[in-house]
């Protein structure tokens, strides 16, 4: 069993942010319209984080494959979240910063990422009760904790 534990977010601040900054430039390089976004616990001032970085790339509908096929030569595929017309999902855990790397059609079903972030970011409330499910899974199954984070966003939204 795969155990989750979390550290405060400012201990990976720094690092984040540069990471953040070079994936950027990675991206608009080949992809130089799409929206980048910083999502995850780490764009959450004060949480407490695995550590990784996840971004978000939104893109047009018709430039999702383009950008697909592009990411798909940057990351790896993430099998844990099953690719769909609008969504894709990636990963490099061997960088600097361990990144998940989420692409949505904008306006598509899975384009819900920012509005979770700015959700928490707006409402100290529901900021603390992620915190606290956080907090009940430190040191128990990621399986289980992915769940329940599951379930806590789409009460959400």
């Amino acid at each position: 069993m795969t155990t989750v534990h979390f550290e405060p977010e400012k201990i990976f601040r720094a690092r984040v942010r540069q990471v953040l900054g070079e994936e950027r430039k990675r991206i608009h390089a080949v992809l130089p319209g799409v929206d980048i976004q910083h999502i995850g616990s780490t764009a959450i001032p004060n949480s407490i984080t695995k550590g990784d970085l996840d971004i978000q790339v939104r893109v047009g509908p018709r430039d999702f494959e383009v950008a697909y096929k592009w990411l798909l030569g940057f990351y790896e595929l993430n099998r844990g979240n099953p690719k769909t017309r609008t969504f894709a999902s990636f990963k490099n855990d061997s960088a600097k910063v361990p990144l998940g790397v989420q692409l949505t059609v904008i306006g598509g079903r899975e384009d819900k990422f920012v509005q979770q972030r700015d959700f928490l970011l707006n409402n100290l409330e529901y900021r603390k009760k992620y915190l606290s499910l956080k907090r009940k899974f430190e040191g128990k199954s990621v399986a289980t904790y992915r769940r329940a984070k599951g379930i806590f966003f789409d009460s959400l939204i």
